[in-house]
């Protein structure tokens, strides 16, 4: 058999896949930001049952249960693939909201931050390209197979936010004089 009937398609896929990712981060849009409210509603720890929530343990202890009923421990993955998949949500709608109020900030601020908008733009990068490999390990998940690792999200989440709060606190310190 030849190798390129495998490595043609293969390498469509990817290059398809690599599209969507660049197509996805240019057109990506920043939430509408409002004003800056409670910074601490953006911590990364509120996702930390992400990384628990999809964990093999559990599927191996309900599997070395007596009498268990295979379809229960698909149920549960089920469940719990779709409540992952609400954490997902929840976590780039955050974030696409502190990127759009660090923009914002940036937009009215008085000093030039070339260094925060490159900052920002590789956390946007980050998240996104961890997004779309959680996608495909989502995908792969739910035909039993594979794990999921979500630390990378939460480190750009973290990242955003921190800087988000680093930066928002001398325009409320000013506002507040």
């Amino acid at each position: 058999m030849n190798i390129s009937w495998i490595a043609v398609p293969c390498f469509g896929l990817l290059a398809v896949a690599f599209g969507l990712l660049v197509r996805s981060f240019v057109s990506w849009k920043a939430a509408p930001s409002g004003p800056v409210g409670n910074l601490d509603d953006f911590s990364a720890a509120r996702y930390q049952p992400m990384e628990r929530l999809l964990a093999e343990n559990d599927y191996s202890f309900l599997a070395a249960q007596r009498g268990l009923d295979p379809k229960v421990a698909k149920r549960l993955r089920g469940d719990r693939r779709r409540i992952f998949r609400g954490y997902l949500r929840e976590m780039h709608r955050d974030f696409a909201r502190v990127y759009g109020m660090l923009s914002e900030l940036m937009l009215h601020s008085t000093e030039d931050r070339p260094d925060l908008a490159v900052a920002m733009l590789r956390q946007k990068w980050s998240f996104t390209t961890a997004l779309a490999r959680v996608e495909v390990r989502l995908f792969v998940h739910q035909f039993g197979l594979g794990s999921i690792e979500v630390s990378e999200l939460l480190r750009a989440m973290d990242t955003l936010s921190a800087e988000l709060r680093h930066f928002a606190m001398p325009a409320a310190q000013i506002s507040a004089a």
